[in-house]
């Protein structure tokens, strides 16, 4: 068996729940109408830039794949709704923990 099998095991462990954390977050803002429409388009985008990065990655190999550019406004959102809204917040950290458990 080579040993990199458990790499990528875990790294694809982490990219599924990175995928079932960006629909629950999706699932999240559609159920908080009094968000900010504009902080709404913003995470949204957010959001769709890591399916992408991470739709690039299935489709790449490891070596030549290139990160995605993660806006660091993540960290900022998470700060930002830690009082107004902890469930959006702990989401946006689940993200951001995430992908640096697949080095994006």
């Amino acid at each position: 068996m080579d040993s990199l099998d458990p790499l990528r095991d875990n790294r694809q462990a982490a990219s599924e729940q990175l995928h079932r954390t960006l629909v629950e977050l999706a699932t999240e803002l559609d159920e908080t109408p009094e968000l900010n429409p504009v902080v709404r388009a913003e995470l949204a985008e957010i959001a769709e830039k890591i399916r992408a990065s991470l739709n690039r990655e299935v489709s790449e190999p490891a070596e030549t794949a290139q990160p995605a550019k993660t806006p660091e406004s993540l960290d900022r959102f998470a700060v930002e709704f830690s009082a107004s809204h902890p469930r959006l917040a702990r989401m946006i950290e689940e993200v951001t923990k995430a992908l640096a458990g697949i080095g994006i």
